[in-house]
């Protein structure tokens, strides 16, 4: 059995998508639970919505959980952009693990993301170029990884290519290309700790197992789309889908800072319309001006609580890692059955009778959920 330990819900949710596509039986949990056997038992740890106190207490408790299972390895999911505590939560995992040395492949080159000369590139841009720099709760200040991973760039350096020596017990091995991962893969050794982002975990099992693909099911009636993320391309989409069909409602600082929150009458019976009219809903960010990201998503979630109580969706669909796990937190959903990978990073589940698809915020919105708002009619399922 292989376990993983991912700091977000939508990065937990990938590797949950790839396991799936390499016809592994896989299961998905948020925090502790009572794990099944399973060829893939990955868990949610949510740590980089925490505090760096809380984000170790909260790894330390799942690795020790984990190791009881006796897994083959625990992977370390991090984020590919090296946000969230990355370097102490690998520090506390070789701790627990006595792995002697960790190699950390953060770079996803299918994505366009790489790591050339100790420096981060996304699309053939420094990293500090882009929306990252602006991140609302990790901006990253620097395009060199070991300063991105470790303030002081202390701890940790980076390997190359051809490079056999390693400076420090925990190293960033860079890669631009597929065959770059594959190298690292044929290096390893059972001493490491494994840590990384999307492509380095794939190119683990595809060093081991063949890839299996399935169609995209019909996408179910009513259906929730919760935009929790501020990249540029999703807050474009759902502006389109306002001026096309008008089933957007923003929740602005007002709505968010109502405690206990309820709608207004004229609210809930706008919504109503909305959602008895066409089957689909988008709850989007507005004006929040003062509110921190953190009591945004955790007001988010306690919307979608109280809509899903009274009109019972069957499907939603959640972008942003720290929203989804907001979301998923009150709803009281804590297993998850993977039902199919719509794309890389996108990920349909199951919990009861509920499907839920989870994407993170920088990755492109899948086009059936696209033609769902935008064009195509979907008639209620039965």
């Amino acid at each position: 059995m292989i376990a993983v330990i991912a700091d977000d819900f939508t990065g937990a949710a990938e590797l949950a998508g790839i396991s799936l596509r390499y016809g592994l039986q896989v299961k998905l949990y948020t925090g502790i639970a009572s794990y099944e056997a399973c060829d893939v038992c990955i868990v949610s740890s949510d740590s980089r919505s925490m505090s760096r106190a809380d984000a170790l207490e909260v790894t330390r408790n799942i690795v020790v959980a984990l190791q009881e299972l006796n897994p083959s390895f625990i992977y370390k999911k991090i984020d590919s952009v090296l946000r969230g505590y990355v370097f102490d939560e690998i520090s506390v995992q070789m701790q627990l693990t006595g792995k002697q040395r960790a190699i950390i492949l953060p770079a996803n080159p299918s994505l366009g993301r790489k790591i050339i000369s100790g420096q981060y590139y996304i699309n053939e841009q420094l990293i500090t170029d882009t929306a990252f720099a602006d991140d609302p709760e990790f901006p990253v200040k620097s395009a060199l990884v070991k300063e991105m991973i470790s303030k002081d760039g202390k701890g940790v350096d980076v390997l190359s290519r051809g490079q056999d020596k390693w400076k420090q017990i925990i190293s960033i091995a860079e890669a631009s290309t597929i065959e770059d991962m594959d190298h690292w893969v044929g290096l390893i050794e059972s001493a490491w700790l494994l840590a990384g982002a999307g492509d380095f975990f794939e190119r683990l099992l595809a060093a081991s197992f063949a890839e299996r693909f399935s169609d995209d099911p019909a996408i179910l009636l009513p259906h929730l789309y919760v935009c929790g993320t501020t990249a540029q391309t999703s807050q474009r989409l759902v502006e389109q889908i306002d001026q096309g069909s008008g089933n957007v409602i923003y929740l602005h600082h007002t709505d968010l800072a109502r405690d206990p929150f309820s709608f207004t009458d004229a609210q809930f019976a706008k919504i109503q319309d909305i959602v008895y009219s066409g089957g689909k809903l988008l709850l989007a960010v507005g004006h929040t001006a003062d509110l921190t990201p953190q009591y945004i998503r955790e007001s988010m979630a306690g919307v979608v609580q109280h809509l899903q109580q009274q009109l019972h969706f069957r499907e939603i669909f959640i972008e942003g890692g720290s929203t989804a796990a907001a979301i998923l937190k009150r709803l009281q959903l804590s297993s998850f059955d993977i039902a199919n990978e719509s794309q890389r990073g996108v990920v349909r589940m199951k919990a009861g009778d509920l499907y839920i698809t989870v994407k993170p915020g920088s990755y492109a919105v899948p086009q059936s959920i696209k033609d769902l708002y935008l064009t195509k009619p979907y008639n209620q399922q039965s």
